[in-house]
């Protein structure tokens, strides 16, 4: 068990290892986070929070230009379809957050994201590029979004090397990448000029796509 913290672009927080999943047909890992012994990091410092919250998961950034995420320390395979409710408490609308797949280590895993002004987007995080865009130059605008305080809920398909967010069932944002294979999956926060962003996150489910 370990958790790592750095500054903006280096790793912040990383989850300690998971002990609980329950496969249930075509499901690897479901969390409705009512149990705080499931795997996922329990850290409150000043820079922020990645804990349980009564029976949901919370992510909360203190520090501006901080990412933040917690992964179950799970190995999923190749092609995951990630479920989950996320519900913006506060904070400003410029953040971004969302959910992870193929998370290998700290340095190297896909982002796929929404920004709290309602625009998505797909990233990829590794050790030879840092942060770069995969969906495109930004976010774009789509009104499936659920924009400032409100609830959202996302689906990410990692499916062979094509990446897809969906929000509300809604098809929002895709990408092609060959990098990572398999991993981990996660949850994700992105605070840049202003501190605030509370997160709250509920339901989550990894299955085959």
């Amino acid at each position: 068990m370990k958790n790592r913290i750095a500054i903006f672009l280096l790793p912040f927080l990383l989850a300690s290892c998971g002990v609980w999943s329950m496969p249930q047909g075509d499901v690897y890992f479901q969390d409705d986070f009512s149990n705080p012994g499931s795997g996922w990091d329990r850290v409150q410092g000043a820079d922020g929070v990645t804990d349980y919250a009564g029976e949901t998961y919370r992510i909360f950034s203190a520090t501006a230009n901080y990412y933040i995420w917690a992964t179950p320390g799970r190995r999923f395979p190749g092609d995951v379809r990630i479920e989950v409710d996320v519900t913006k408490k506060s904070g400003p609308n410029a953040d971004v957050f969302g959910v992870l797949c193929r998370y290998k280590d700290e340095k190297n895993f896909y982002i796929l994201m929404i920004s709290g002004d309602g625009q998505a987007g797909i990233a990829k995080r590794s050790a030879a590029a840092d942060l770069v865009m995969l969906s495109g130059e930004s976010l774009k605008s789509n009104p499936a979004i659920h924009s400032g305080l409100s609830a959202n809920h996302l689906r990410a398909d990692c499916s062979g090397t094509s990446l897809s967010l969906y929000v509300n069932d809604v098809l929002v944002s895709t990408a092609t990448d060959a990098e990572f294979a398999a991993g981990d999956a996660g949850l994700w926060l992105g605070a840049y000029d202003h501190p605030g962003s509370d997160l709250i996150f509920d339901n989550f489910i990894v299955r085959k796509p």
